[in-house]
């Protein structure tokens, strides 16, 4: 799918970074991440990130919530770099997202209500953690890296998050 503008292809990279960073910051192991996805049966969607995780991290018992924050991660990152602070559920490209974190939120509760409010939680939580300094800065070095290159893998950018973890 192509960009209209450079303004939302950088929105999309922003976006994309904080699923990444948040992703390998819970143990996972970017596989592919592209502003250029392929064509498929799936979403219409300008971005792609796809992480792998190791048996010992699906195993645990707060798997669900790491998803979770996975996906919120994109749209948070998003809001932040464009100010607009939507609802991630009122955005329609975000409509993936929102659906995945809302499943992993049923494996942990049984409540509709108190999924939403555990989601927006989180939202507010990595909403805040991104914007810290050195974890906004590792964001946008990804952000950076994927629009120079379109498609960047997990060894591309573990450098530039070990640079910036503290």
């Amino acid at each position: 799918m192509a960009f209209s503008s450079d303004s939302e292809r950088e929105l999309t990279a922003y976006h994309e970074a904080g699923h990444i960073f948040v992703g390998i910051l819970h143990g996972g192991r970017l596989k592919l991440a592209s502003l250029e996805p392929e064509e498929d049966e799936g979403p219409r969607r300008f971005g792609d990130t796809t992480m792998a995780w190791r048996k010992s991290i699906r195993e645990r018992n707060d798997f669900a919530l790491i998803l979770c924050e996975v996906a919120l991660a994109g749209p948070m990152a998003e809001t932040i770099y464009s100010g607009d602070e939507t609802h991630p559920a009122h955005v329609p490209q975000w409509q993936p997202d929102w659906r995945n974190a809302l499943q992993m939120a049923e494996r942990l509760m049984p409540d509709l209500r108190k999924q939403i409010e555990f989601l927006e939680d989180r939202c507010a939580r990595l909403h805040r953690f991104l914007r810290e300094d050195h974890h906004w800065s590792a964001i946008g070095d990804i952000a950076d890296l994927l629009m120079c290159n379109d498609v960047v893998e997990h060894d591309d950018v573990i450098d530039l998050i070990q640079h910036w973890r503290r």
